[in-house]
C-alpha cells in the first residue's frame, strides 16, 4: 500500500496544482459575474410636493427606510445597491436639494456620477395631517419611469408615514425580483 499522498512526478504535481487554481479561478469569477450582472440601484430622496420646510424629514427617511427593505435583495446578489452615504455625497457635491423645485431635472447629474442603472425616487405631499406618497423605478439610460411597477396614491396618517414604505416596497421590488 503506498502511502506517498504526492504525485510521484513533477510533470503530475503542475497539472493537478494547475486544474485546482483553475477550478478556484472559475469559482471566484462566477461569484465576481453575478454580482458584475445585478443592476446598480440608487435610492434617492423623495421629493417634497408641499414645499413647507416643516414637512421636509421624510424626504430621506423614506428613501433610507426603502434602501434599508431592498437590502436583502442586494445581498442576495439580485441589485447593487448605492450606498446611503455615496448618494447623500453626490447630491451635496451638487448642492442638490430635494425641495427645490429643479430637483427632479437635475437630479440625473448626481445619478450620472453614481453610475446606477435604475433609480428609484418619487414624492410626497403633506394634506390634511396625511401623507400621499408616489414611488418610481427610472431606467437611467432612458430617464422614463417603469409603467408597471410604480407606488402611486400611498396614503397614511402623517405621524404614520414609515408604514408606506412597506406598500411602497411591495410595489417595486418585484421589479427587482424577475
Amino acid at each position: 500500500m503506498n502511502m506517498n499522498l504526492y504525485p510521484r512526478s513533477a510533470s503530475t504535481r503542475r497539472t493537478r496544482l494547475l486544474v485546482s487554481g483553475l477550478a478556484l479561478l472559475v469559482f471566484a469569477f462566477s461569484g465576481v459575474a453575478q454580482v458584475l450582472a445585478a443592476e446598480r440601484v440608487a435610492i434617492l430622496p423623495f421629493r417634497n410636493y408641499n414645499g413647507s420646510l416643516d414637512y421636509a424629514a421624510p424626504s430621506y427617511t423614506l428613501a433610507d427606510s426603502l434602501h434599508s427593505m431592498l437590502r436583502p435583495l442586494n445581498e442576495s446578489g439580485k441589485i447593487q445597491l448605492v450606498p446611503i452615504d455615496s448618494v447623500e455625497f453626490a447630491l451635496a457635491g451638487l448642492n442638490l436639494d430635494p425641495s427645490n423645485p429643479q430637483y427632479e431635472s437635475d437630479m440625473w447629474r448626481a445619478v450620472e456620477m453614481l453610475q446606477a442603472d435604475k433609480v428609484i425616487t418619487g414624492t410626497y405631499n403633506v394634506k390634511y395631517k396625511k401623507i400621499f406618497v408616489n414611488a418610481y423605478i427610472y431606467d437611467v439610460k432612458t430617464k422614463i419611469q417603469n409603467q408597471e411597477y410604480q407606488a402611486k396614491n400611498v396614503y397614511k396618517k402623517y405621524d404614520e408615514a414609515l408604514e408606506t414604505v412597506a406598500k411602497v416596497y411591495k410595489a417595486l421590488a418585484p421589479f427587482f425580483e424577475q
